[in-house]
């Protein structure tokens, strides 16, 4: 007979039982500074990407050709770390985890979940250098931050100027700031956009 375990936090809400699945560590790759970028997730849907940048990286839709998706506009160098719910395949001995109905490992000790350790929102004042996050975690560990509604403040004139969201992490200290970007007029978009509305996670990426 099957033995039913379940895991609670620390508040005694159960966290991983028969029905849970948490987004798994995919892939990682290598972003660097461009205009216009087609930056294509490798990852199957459903899925999130965490920024993670020592020296601050800035990642902005591109408005060169009208709002496209998968472009962007980059500024600075980073890595980017995909997580999807793509279906587990038969786990190697460990914890392993099933779902009681349908018998799917939902989770196993043998895969790399994502950390979710902190989470911000809120409207922002859209000026240049506003700071909308500025914390130091654990020192010993690396966090990356998943982008999720994006602070974007747009508008036309000689160029198209952006502000949106720089991020930089380095040594469990994480920060997350609005920063001015200038795009080439050289496509045809024209207008202004305003989007004030923000949030993000912060996710603990040690050893991905």
């Amino acid at each position: 007979m099957a033995t039913k375990i379940v895991f609670r936090n620390n508040s005694g809400a159960i966290t991983v039982d028969g029905t849970y699945k948490n987004l798994q560590y995919h892939s990682k790759s290598t972003i660097t500074a461009g205009a216009a970028q087609k930056l294509p997730l490798a990852a199957p849907m459903p899925n999130l990407w965490a920024l993670a940048s020592t020296n601050g990286i800035q990642m902005c839709p591109s408005y060169n050709n009208n709002p496209q998706v998968d472009v962007w506009s980059v500024v600075g160098t980073g890595e980017r770390f995909e997580f999807c719910d793509k279906a587990f395949v038969r786990a190697a001995p460990g914890i392993n985890i099933y779902n009681e109905t349908s018998g799917e490992l939902v989770f196993s000790s043998n895969i790399k979940p994502m950390r979710v350790v902190d989470t911000i929102s809120g409207v922002a004042n859209m000026s240049n250098g506003v700071v909308l996050l500025e914390k130091t975690y654990n020192t010993a560990r690396k966090y990356a931050v998943v982008m999720g509604s994006i602070p974007v403040r747009m508008w036309a004139g000689s160029d198209i100027e952006t502000l949106c969201p720089r991020i930089q992490t380095s040594n469990g200290y994480v920060k997350i700031s609005l920063e001015k970007m200038t795009q080439s007029t050289a496509g045809r978009y024209r207008g202004t956009l305003q989007s004030p509305t923000y949030n993000f996670l912060v996710v603990d990426i040690t050893g991905y």
